[in-house]
């Protein structure tokens, strides 16, 4: 074995930048992995993670601490590539209705590139004269839900005109886009994150989430409120067939990944063992190796293992113990009899939350009734 070859130095490179990792979190020299565990590594090259327990010197708690780590490298030496998933008909009709829907993932969308602050679109809460941290305003437990985004005390001011100005725009745009599309948007992006992406080359600075908010102007001032009852309708909403049609997909989907996983293995598995081996292997798990949906996948639960050889080969175990576990992995997933009892079940929710919306609702409105009696708001 050549010490000194590249594959062999990516992974003697990955094991000191964990052991230097681990020293400046505890202090102390950690050893990842014995020379001999490595030689084993560099030799067998495992192609998945479970792989790595079934390796001498190495084991199930190196895998579980260190295995990522090391799968990287080991990935970019298999020069493994993306497994890809076939769609049948039905599934590629519903994924182009989502593909439609997609927002631009580029530097012309003003949600992932917020450069400047654009009058027409957006507001920048910094200017309010409340100074309220958003997280106080968003927040359930608390009672601040709106705040003064500007007020009319003194209309003089430049600077307060000014803010007046953008924030009618800001309402004359939003009330024309309501009235054209039939929806509101108008939300509070929070928190910001900056970044770049590096696949189209442009900064990304972009709120992580929206929440739904109104603006109002009254003879007094214009205030901003927390639309709480929209973000309840909106989050409690039972989804539509078109919905639930792509979270079954996505499912099988996963499904079909591990079977991808499973395919490679049986493939793998002719370098250790003969014919006969393999095709008891491949009788066994044909129900799963060959399921194009999930009624298929159901009905390749039905598998049995088969036993290894004598004096078989310690890798040639670990891809086999592998192939296994994924296969046991796929019967666990498989808890519905087919995917109509799993779109009852998703269905079954729609009472349940149904009854936690009324809860929140009428606790919101009593809260609400006992702060007016007693006098008890704090907007600032």
């Amino acid at each position: 074995m050549n010490r000194g070859d590249k594959d062999y130095t990516k992974l003697s490179i990955a094991r000191e930048k964990i052991r230097i990792h681990e020293k400046n979190i505890t202090g102390k020299d950690v050893l990842v992995c014995s020379d001999e565990a490595l030689d084993n590594l560099y030799k067998r090259k495992p192609r998945y993670k479970k792989e790595l327990a079934y390796i001498p010197g190495l084991g199930t708690e190196f895998m579980e601490k260190y295995g990522d780590a090391f799968m990287k490298v080991l990935d970019e030496i298999n020069g493994r590539k993306v497994d890809t998933i076939s769609l049948n008909e039905k599934e590629l009709n519903i994924l182009k209705k989502y593909e439609a829907r997609l927002i631009n993932l580029n530097r012309r969308n003003r949600l992932l590139c917020t450069l400047k602050i654009k009058n027409k679109y957006a507001f920048d809460l910094y200017e309010a004269d409340d100074r309220i941290l958003v997280p106080d305003l968003l927040s359930s437990k608390g009672t601040t839900k709106k705040i003064d985004l500007v007020s009319f005390t003194n209309k003089q001011d430049k600077v307060n005109k000014d803010k007046i100005r953008r924030l009618r725009n800001l309402i004359r745009e939003t009330s024309r886009q309501e009235k054209e599309s039939g929806t509101h948007d108008m939300f509070i992006g929070y928190p910001f994150v900056e970044g770049k992406n590096i696949k189209e080359d442009f900064i990304v600075r972009a709120p992580l989430m929206l929440f739904p908010v109104k603006i109002k102007e009254t003879y007094k001032k214009i205030e901003l409120k927390y639309d709480k009852e929209k973000y309840l309708r909106d989050y409690f909403e039972i989804e539509n067939d078109s919905k639930i049609d792509s979270y079954i997909i996505e499912f099988v989907n996963i499904l079909k990944k591990k079977q991808s996983d499973m395919r490679e293995l049986m493939i793998s598995l002719n370098d250790y063992f003969d014919g006969d081996f393999i095709g008891k292997v491949e009788d066994s798990l044909s129900g799963i190796l060959n399921a194009s949906s999930y009624e298929d996948f159901v009905r390749g639960c039905s598998y049995k293992s088969v036993t290894i050889p004598k004096n078989s080969d310690i890798e040639g175990k670990s891809i086999k113990g592998t192939l296994f576990d994924i296969a046991k992995e796929i019967k666990e997933l498989c808890i519905y009899e087919d995917t109509s009892a799993m779109r009852d079940e998703i269905l079954s929710t729609k009472s349940s939350i149904k009854v936690i919306v009324d809860i929140l609702r009428e606790l919101d409105k009593r809260l609400e009734e006992y702060k007016m009696e007693n006098e008890i708001f704090n907007f600032t």
